[in-house]
């Protein structure tokens, strides 16, 4: 037997053997492998927080005891939790609870106005994703007032010059509605599975001063719209 052929076989063999790729050990076993599960299929929650630039619309022309005054407007955010019910494969019911603070102000030649604040928010929404990575949403907002201050400055008087300056500046009885309802719609994206940036429109349907009683504006029909910009992150 000529061992140094059968030596050369063998290597030969073996280093083709080698040079294979390595099957799937479930493909070799007549197996399929399994599929990973996106997290969009589970329930579970997850913290947010949002930029928004928010105004005032529908006032009335002379609100201000002038024509085509600008309205109220200024900037704040929303934070706070969401969750994630699947309805179906691609559609979600997409509840969140936050809280939002805002500041919008309004000035003119004779006075600055600051109207801030602080509402508890529930938006009710569908979420519509498209290959995990896009969606959509669409729903209600309810809005429940916390706290509301609108304020008036008219500047510094200095008396004719025989006192020092003092700034005129109080607090009108303007208050912010208790409850606020309005629409919501958004897109985002998904990053790394749980990570998601998204923006989001909201207008709104109910008056948000409704009993302002003010001797030089009118806060009838004012309603409030925003845009949000911001970031989401799913815990679970």
């Amino acid at each position: 037997m000529n061992f140094s052929r059968v030596f050369a076989a063998t290597v030969l063999a073996v280093s083709f053997a080698f040079a294979q790729p390595d099957a799937p050990v479930v493909e070799q076993a007549g197996m399929q492998a399994p599929q990973k599960t996106s997290i969009n299929s589970k329930m579970g929650f997850g913290i947010h927080g949002q930029f928004e630039i928010v105004s005032l619309y529908g006032l009335a022309q002379d609100w201000n005891l002038g024509d085509d005054e600008e309205a109220p407007a200024g900037i704040g955010f929303t934070g706070g939790f969401r969750g994630r019910i699947p309805m179906m494969p691609v559609v979600h019911f997409a509840p969140e609870l936050n809280f939002h603070y805002a500041q919008l102000t309004q000035k003119d030649e004779a006075a600055e106005r600051s109207f801030t604040q602080m509402d508890l928010e529930v938006p009710l929404m569908l979420r519509a994703i498209l290959k995990d990575l896009f969606y959509v949403t669409a729903g209600a907002q309810l809005g429940f007032n916390l706290y509301s201050k609108a304020t008036v400055d008219f500047g510094s008087d200095d008396n004719g010059g025989y006192l020092n300056p003092i700034d005129i500046e109080y607090e009108e009885d303007i208050d912010k509605a208790s409850f606020g309802f309005g629409l919501v719609l958004g897109c985002g994206f998904v990053f790394f599975d749980r990570i998601s940036v998204d923006a989001r429109f909201v207008l709104g349907l109910t008056e948000t001063y409704p009993d302002g009683k003010s001797d030089y504006v009118s806060m009838d029909g004012g309603k409030q719209k925003s845009f949000q910009f911001g970031v989401g992150f799913w815990i679970m």
